[in-house]
This record gives C-alpha cells, sequence and structure tokens, in this order.
C-alpha cells in the first residue's frame, strides 16, 4: 500500500498500479525515475506518498488496528489450540515489529511450533529448542520444495 508521506489521513491506496505504471520509468543504472514528475501524488493534499512501512513516525498504522486487536484478544486462547508460527522473510530493519513478537509468541505457548524462513538471517533471538526450525533459504524456492514433496 501507498500512504501520504505527511499524512494527511489515515488512508491507504493500493500500490501494484503504481509500482506497474513506474517500474518501466525507472533508469537500470541509476535505480531513479527517469521524469520525477511521475513520483505519485497523494489524492488528499498532493503531498509526495511512499510505502506503507513502518520506517518513521509518518507511518500510518489505524488501518492496521483491527486487525492486532483481534490478534490480542485470541492470544490468551492459543494455548488451548495447535498454534504454528510461521516466519516468511522478516529481518532486521525493524524486528520489534515482527521477528522478536512472534518469537516471544512461540516461547510464551508451550503448544506453539514455529518455522523461519530467511535467506540472509534464519536464526532464532530465543530458544525454542525442537519446537523451531530455522530454513536459511528464498521463501519462494523452500515453499516450491514443500510443495513438491506433499505431491
Amino acid at each position: 500500500f501507498l500512504q501520504c508521506y505527511t499524512p494527511c489521513s489515515d488512508q491507504l491506496w493500493p500500490s501494484a498500479p503504481v509500482l506497474a505504471r513506474l517500474l518501466p520509468e525507472i533508469d537500470p543504472a541509476t535505480q531513479a525515475l527517469r521524469d520525477p514528475a511521475l513520483v505519485p501524488a497523494c489524492p488528499n493534499c498532493a503531498g509526495p506518498m511512499f510505502f506503507n512501512v513502518r520506517g518513521g513516525p509518518w507511518f500510518v498504522e489505524t488501518p492496521w488496528r483491527r486487525q492486532f486487536d483481534a490478534l490480542r484478544e485470541w492470544l490468551p486462547s492459543a494455548p488451548n489450540e495447535r498454534l504454528l508460527v510461521l516466519d516468511i522473510g522478516s529481518g532486521f530493519n525493524t524486528p520489534s515489529v515482527v521477528r522478536w513478537p512472534m518469537e516471544r509468541t512461540a516461547l510464551a505457548i508451550p503448544t506453539a511450533r514455529f518455522i523461519r524462513i530467511n535467506r540472509h538471517d534464519p536464526e532464532l533471538h530465543v530458544d525454542l529448542g525442537v519446537r523451531a526450525l530455522t530454513v536459511a533459504g528464498g521463501a519462494l524456492e523452500v515453499l516450491r520444495t514443500v510443495a513438491r514433496a506433499r505431491d
């Protein structure tokens, strides 16, 4: 998703159509847009837009709050269920957002199992013993291998 970089609102917009339009306009040598005027503008305030990624105080969190609240409500019941925490590709850009909380979740729930697929950073920050599996590989190649093994 894209969001206003200011941000002027809590709205998000799909990024796929914008990326499809911009990718052919990127100079392969410089990785910059050939025409800076193509940078997407916020439909509300005409300011610059950026990806909705946690990277600074401008991050628009409101659209994700409902899912976070649902997870927080569900977690206390998790020890009564079979739980697999599957972490695909989370690295160290903002490890306190996904990577470490998911490890702590698996650690806190004795019935949980944890799988991390990560080409560069498969290691765990916590000791889950035999309840954890880490795979040093790209997600697509690992998932294709698993799918072929099931056939």
